[in-house]
């Protein structure tokens, strides 16, 4: 197995999976485009016309944003959703590159290739609303893909955030849940989703309490002033975190063997 990251043989294994994992990711679009498909046919067909132009699509085209937020923040519980078996993990482990350039194949197809197939299926399902309305005869409905498309610029842009420290804290969030489902998603090999939750739960709940009894033993005076001292402090350590988080889902990948734990990858 190689050892060093070449982007020739980075290529070759990208193709590799779009043609081994084709089948997986057409399913999960079509699934994406129906579920998107209800939501829009129930939120605008089932509705007064006037409803959706006033204001329905584009607190909708917010909500779908939002969804595809979502997705990409949790998206990392299922970086070795293809190494499930014996069989599919020596299959992988197995392949004529690097542990790196397999990370980033994988993680690649959980995140950008899954984004990109929401985004298609969501436009795809908008189609299909407005072609059953013109087949059973309800006329012409208005389209919200631009909308869609507007508020997904805005929020990528941060054309509606007016401080920039808050559009910096807020990407650095949604990195941190992104890197922490990550780290999840190699550490257990089971019921990743559900397990990084509940983790992620269970210590922002002693998080908290330890914070609550802290302030209250040392009897913090907690002023605007304070407060925003501790965003920046976040601010400084979020970064720091994530890219711990990284660190250790990719060493927790690299030492994966055929025959794990039955509950971690260790």
């Amino acid at each position: 197995m190689a050892k060093t990251f070449d982007i020739n043989r980075f290529m070759q294994l990208s193709k590799w999976s779009i043609y081994t994992y084709k089948k997986e990711y057409i399913t999960t679009v079509t699934m994406a485009t129906v579920i998107f498909f209800i939501i829009l046919f129930m939120r605008f067909n089932l509705m007064g016309l006037n409803d959706v132009i006033m204001d329905g699509m584009e607190t909708f085209s917010h909500t779908a944003v939002g969804l595809l937020l979502f997705i990409f923040s949790i998206s990392g519980c299922y970086l070795l959703n293809n190494m499930k078996t014996k069989q599919q993990r020596l299959m992988f482990k197995l392949l004529p590159a690097s542990d790196a350039e397999k990370f980033l194949a994988r993680y690649l197809y959980v995140t950008v290739f899954w984004i990109v197939g929401c985004i298609v299926a969501y436009c795809i399902a908008d189609v299909l609303r407005l072609s059953l309305s013109l087949i059973t005869g309800h006329g012409m409905q208005a389209t919200t893909i631009p909308h869609f498309f507007t508020a997904l610029t805005n929020t990528v842009t941060f054309n509606n955030v007016n401080d920039t420290a808050d559009a910096i804290f807020s990407v650095e969030m949604l990195m941190f849940t992104h890197s922490l489902y990550l780290l999840g998603g190699t550490l257990f090999r089971r019921r990743q989703f559900v397990l990084t939750s509940m983790t992620m739960i269970l210590g922002t709940i002693l998080l908290a309490w330890v914070a609550s009894w802290f302030v209250g033993s040392y009897s913090f005076n907690i002023n605007t002033e304070s407060l925003k001292g501790f965003v920046y402090f976040m601010m400084c350590l979020l970064p720091v975190l994530t890219a711990a988080a990284y660190w250790l889902s990719y060493r927790i990948f690299k030492r994966m063997q055929v025959v794990n734990n039955k509950w971690i990858n260790l």
